[in-house]
Order: structure tokens, then C-alpha cells, then sequence
């Protein structure tokens, strides 16, 4: 089935919720907070290996890219638990930190939606405070 045929996924993100679901709905699906819990362990780990060991960096920044949650899920681990750390890549309507939310939206594709994005066309709304980007 090509994408057309599905409906849209729409991602409303903010700087303290994100609402995501379906075009043609007449409410979003999931309204989460925006904010992402990552597990410091591993990136400390990654900065503490010797240089000449590159297996030993490269496995934990893959595991600190696997290990961190988002919404409500994010807000409890970082309460359970010292070793996540709470960032909010989104400061007053602007996106500040690129890697962050595109984890976030990788989990609410993956995770919440529960869709594959070759299947579907995708709106993510914008402030309008947006700054134009410059020529």
C-alpha cells in the first residue's frame, strides 16, 4: 500500500506537550510531554574509554542511543533513578537540540504510533515564531 492510501501522521510539538496521531481524527491519539530521559551511564562510559579502544566507545553509544525514554515514561525513570537525565529539546517554541528531538520522534513513530514512516506521509507543525532561515 503506498502512502497516499494511509492517513497522515500529525505531530504537534511544543515546548511542554506534543500530540500526536492521525489526519482525520477528530482528536489526537497521544498528548505526552516533551521531554526525553537518557541514560548518562553509558555516554560517561563512552567519554572514560581510552582512545585506543574504539569497540569499547562505539558499544556505548549504542546502547545510549537505545536506552533513554520519552513522556511520562521519561519523567518517572528520572525520578526512580540517578542515572537518567532529563532534556527538553524544545525552548520556547524553538527546536534547541536536533539529536534529542529526533529521538523523540523516533519513539513516538515507533513506540506510540506504532506505524512505519515509509507508509505514511507525515505533518509536523511549526511555531510561528519561527525565525525564516536566512539567505
Amino acid at each position: 500500500m503506498d502512502a497516499a492510501s494511509r492517513p497522515a501522521v500529525v505531530i504537534d510539538n511544543g515546548t511542554g506537550y506534543t500530540k500526536m496521531g492521525f489526519a482525520g481524527n477528530v482528536e489526537p491519539c497521544f498528548i505526552i510531554p516533551t521531554v526525553v530521559a537518557v541514560n548518562e551511564s553509558f555516554l560517561n562510559q563512552a567519554r572514560s574509554s581510552s582512545k585506543g579502544n574504539w569497540l569499547a566507545q562505539h558499544s556505548a553509544g549504542v546502547m545510549a542511543d537505545l536506552d533513554f525514554f520519552i513522556g511520562e515514561e521519561a519523567l518517572s525513570r528520572s525520578r526512580s533513578s540517578s542515572t537518567y537525565n532529563l532534556s527538553y529539546p524544545i525552548h520556547h517554541g524553538q527546536v534547541e537540540n536536533w539529536d534529542t528531538m529526533e529521538r523523540f520522534w523516533q519513539q513516538c513513530i515507533f513506540n506510540y504510533l506504532r506505524c512505519d514512516p515509509e507508509d505514511h506521509y507525515f505533518l509536523l507543525t511549526e511555531s510561528p515564531l519561527t525565525a525564516p532561515e536566512k539567505s
